[in-house]
């Protein structure tokens, strides 16, 4: 299992997390050179980037981690940017995503699988 946080909107805050969680190999994505923000995705550039930069989080984990079958994904992202994240999974070669919401406790908790 590896947990990609993806902070665009505003920081994953790790204390949060599951504590079955801790100790997952980690992947970051997050803005080079500015703070997250909510108006970090305001156009289709944006986007497209975002969407990229995605993929590539994907690829390093298929490279790198070839034994994930399950990756949780913790982001603090617009809508569009969460609807990229389940649009470029590939089922046929991707693991299953586990996608996390902020609970009203403020602790994050599973809120949607995407099988492989």
């Amino acid at each position: 299992m590896a947990s990609p946080a993806v902070e665009v909107t505003a920081s994953v805050r790790t204390r949060r997390l599951p504590p079955e969680l801790a100790g997952l190999p980690v992947v970051s994505l997050r803005p080079a050179d500015v703070s997250p923000g909510p108006d970090l995705l305001g156009s289709r550039a944006a986007l497209d980037a975002f969407a990229y930069s995605w993929r590539q989080v994907m690829a390093t984990l298929e490279n790198d981690l070839p034994e994930v079958k399950r990756v949780h994904v913790v982001a603090a992202v617009p809508a569009p940017a969460a609807v990229a994240i389940g649009r470029f999974h590939r089922a046929y070669a991707d693991p299953a995503l586990v996608v996390y919401e902020l609970g009203d406790d403020n602790r994050y908790r599973p809120a949607l699988e995407i099988p492989a």
